[in-house]
């Protein structure tokens, strides 16, 4: 068994590292019970290295299926003001 606050379980290969080997959600800062995550906020689910792997799939999927623009919600028109 591991400690659940110096090291993980990666559910892609199913190792368990270190959270120094897991990227951090920076905007996830808080626990489902309300508390601070400690020092940046709550891991990701896949390790630094499966969580590569799937953004270099998931982007090589979409060119190969035509999506030029890969960030689509960047790209929305803006609400027009009322002036």
């Amino acid at each position: 068994m591991h400690d659940p606050l110096t090291h993980k379980r990666c559910p892609r290969c199913g190792e368990t590292k270190p959270l120094s080997e897991f990227w951090v959600h920076r905007t996830a800062r808080y626990t489902p019970n309300g508390t601070l995550h400690e020092p940046a906020g709550r891991p990701h689910s896949y390790c630094k290295p499966c969580h590569n792997a799937y953004r270099r799939d998931r982007i090589t999927a979409k060119r190969a299926a035509g999506i030029r623009q890969l960030n689509t919600h960047r790209n929305r028109p803006r609400r027009k003001t009322a002036t």
